[in-house]
């Protein structure tokens, strides 16, 4: 192929969603929750969903527990497949939802690659590719909910504290 070299000029996450405005959209779904507004809260995650489709899974996580506490396993249904389209996880069919599966420490490749650049910038690119699928990608094993939830609390540590923050180098 013409083009064997890596693609390294490529931003990190491109769009991806700030943690902290992500923080904000979940908090705003659960005060509708709380007060019995479950349609508001849904309309509030379909809406950043479709303005984020591919770069922000926990809306998407969010939006399909909020479907399993309703019983709308309809939508649970379309929206764990749109789920898996976009990001590298098994999501758990309706009935079994809340067996979320393996941790991260069981994924021992993944776990060591993320391990090895952890106190690096170029983590967020390990955490991407195992998280991600971007046009092109061979579809890899996905990974268990339980270690992509610990992938998820690993990128939204890495995009706010700074390398040097996270501990010395291996």
């Amino acid at each position: 192929p013409a083009s064997a070299a890596p693609n390294t000029s490529s931003v990190p996450l491109a769009g991806m969603v700030n943690p902290e405005d992500l923080f904000d959209i979940v908090q705003q779904a659960e005060f509708y929750v709380s007060i019995g507004e479950h349609d508001l809260a849904i309309g509030e995650l379909r809406q950043h969903i479709a303005e984020h489709e591919t770069t922000s899974p926990v809306a998407y996580l969010e939006l399909l527990r909020l479907y399993r506490t309703l019983s709308r396993a309809a939508d649970f249904n379309v929206l764990r497949q749109k789920f898996m389209q976009h990001f590298n996880a098994q999501v758990p069919e309706f009935a079994t939802f809340d067996r979320a599966g393996k941790s991260l420490e069981q994924y021992h490749d993944a776990l060591a690659e993320v391990e090895a650049e952890w106190s690096s910038d170029t983590v967020l690119n390990v955490l991407e590719k195992h998280m991600f699928y971007k046009a092109g990608d061979k579809r890899k094993t996905p990974f268990d909910l339980a270690a992509f939830d610990d992938l998820l609390l690993l990128l939204a540590i890495a995009q706010t504290t700074p390398p040097s923050m996270r501990g010395a180098p291996p």
